[in-house]
């Protein structure tokens, strides 16, 4: 007969295993009643009288029977403990039970295609991105995992400078940019990889990454930067991070350059197959021209009394006629759209008073009046001044 496994029985088979029972902690129950509803202990109990778990001096271990379970769901516990937590477990676990015979991979690449299809946080895509890359690794299809890994290190360095434009510090050296734009270690080493086994030229590699990033929602020029900035690191060129900070310095919204004296020019060489960046020697700075102030969009006008006296208001236009056929035709309505036209304020007044008593007489319900009365006060204090525009 075969048995039958929730998600919370994978799971404590995973993780009680080899284990004593002191592993099942206050802190560990509390929070897989928190995150699952249900006591582990309770779980635990349940699989020992289903002798599914063999219990030695306090010490458990998975029955041989059903030790082949912990191999086929071996990434679903594996879900649970990966931070940041991107999947869900819930899921996994009804792929899993859906898909018995497709291989854990297929399953996880099919998962984290969900979140780029379906989620809009920029950082799920970059770690999904990530995740993708490792997985089609593993798998030996090499052009995948390198488009996935050009899209990862694009958004994690593209994050990064769209936090950063607003505040660039000019006198940042190398440690500093590296700290704040880095590259992971393993993809730079595949990054060389591509380089000095002469499968690509740098420029081959650039024009490769922005292909594969095409479909990223971002600015060219920051995209074009970044996959310049990822070549030069793979080169060793001493000047990547002058290169990025000089891009970032120009895209900057800088407006105080006082305390700058001297500027050196930084631009890409793209003559030869090889990419390296050219700087220009050391300028000064001239800071008399007038720094720039943001336009003022909007102005108040002010008028004089006299101006008042002889210049005549503009109204707006309205639609009298709308106005009118619902007045006679549902009086809600009519009313609402007086109020929101360009009437006279007394015309107005007057029409709703005369709606009022209307309906005072076609009833006695004190409450409504009261309504009524209060939304003819909150009209008539929310009715805009035409003096402004």
């Amino acid at each position: 007969m075969r048995q039958e496994f929730s998600l919370t029985d994978i799971l404590l088979m995973h993780f009680i295993d080899g284990h004593h029972r002191s592993k099942l902690t206050d802190y560990i129950i509390n929070s897989w009643i928190e995150t699952y509803n249900k006591d582990p202990r309770e779980v635990l109990s349940e699989l020992l009288s289903r002798n599914i778990l063999e219990e030695r001096a306090n010490t458990y271990k998975v029955a041989p029977q059903y030790r082949y379970l912990l191999e086929e769901t071996s990434f679903i516990y594996d879900i649970t403990q990966e931070r940041p937590k991107l999947l869900d477990a819930h899921k996994a676990y009804l792929m899993y039970e859906n898909n018995r015979n497709t291989p854990k991979e297929e399953l996880l690449i099919q998962m984290y295609d969900d979140i780029l299809a379906y989620n809009t946080d920029p950082k799920k895509h970059q770690q999904a991105h990530a995740r993708l890359s490792e997985l089609f690794l593993e798998s030996n299809e090499l052009n995948h995992s390198e488009n996935h890994m050009h899209c990862a290190q694009m958004m994690d360095l593209l994050l990064q400078m769209e936090s950063t434009l607003i505040t660039v510090k000019t006198k940042a050296d190398v440690d500093q940019v590296r700290a704040r734009f880095p590259i992971k270690q393993e993809f730079l080493e595949r990054y060389k990889s591509v380089i000095y086994t002469n499968k690509r030229t740098s420029n081959q590699l650039r024009e490769d990454i922005l292909l594969a990033t095409r479909q990223l929602n971002w600015d060219v020029q920051h995209k074009e930067a970044v996959a310049s900035y990822i070549v030069l690191r793979a080169q060793d060129d001493p000047n990547a991070e002058r290169f990025l900070l000089a891009h970032l310095f120009r895209s900057a919204k800088v407006r105080n350059l006082k305390s700058m004296q001297y500027v050196r020019k930084y631009r890409l060489d793209e003559k030869q197959d090889d990419i390296r960046v050219m700087a220009t020697e050391r300028r000064p700075v001239n800071v008399r021209r007038p720094i720039e102030v943001p336009e003022q969009r909007y102005e108040m006008r002010s008028y004089d009394s006299q101006e008042l006296q002889t210049q005549p208001l503009k109204e707006k236009p309205s639609n009298n006629f709308l106005i009118i056929f619902f007045l006679i035709v549902f009086f809600p309505v009519g009313l609402i759209l007086m109020w929101l036209g360009h009437w006279r304020r007394w015309v107005k007044i007057t029409i709703s008073i005369v709606y009022g008593i209307g309906v005072l007489n076609l009833t006695s319900d004190e409450e409504q009046s009261s309504v009524i009365t209060d939304e003819a006060d909150y009209y008539y204090e929310e009715e805009f001044d035409p003096f402004f525009e």
